[in-house]
């Protein structure tokens, strides 16, 4: 994978995103949007702008490393 597919395959699940954005629209906490703020600032210094390839072992391992470090938002999972 490039590293746009990468990027995308590591962001935050989009209903983490709304579920962090609906208390800022109505008048709430931010703490949950810069939460996704971090994950996505982490996923953009991981993975540069470049022409290195990725595979799914790769970002797996990454996303592992986010996990343990905390910086990986998941509000929503199935």
């Amino acid at each position: 994978m490039n590293y746009k597919q990468a990027r995308k395959y590591c962001y935050p699940h989009i209903n983490s995103v709304i579920e962090a954005l609906y208390p800022l629209a109505t008048g709430g906490d931010a703490t949950k949007k810069a939460a996704i703020d971090a994950h996505i600032a982490a996923v953009h210094t991981g993975i540069p702008a470049d022409n290195t390839k990725y595979t799914s072992d790769q970002l797996d391992t990454k996303i592992t490393a986010w996990k343990t470090s905390g910086v990986l938002v998941d509000f929503y999972s199935l």
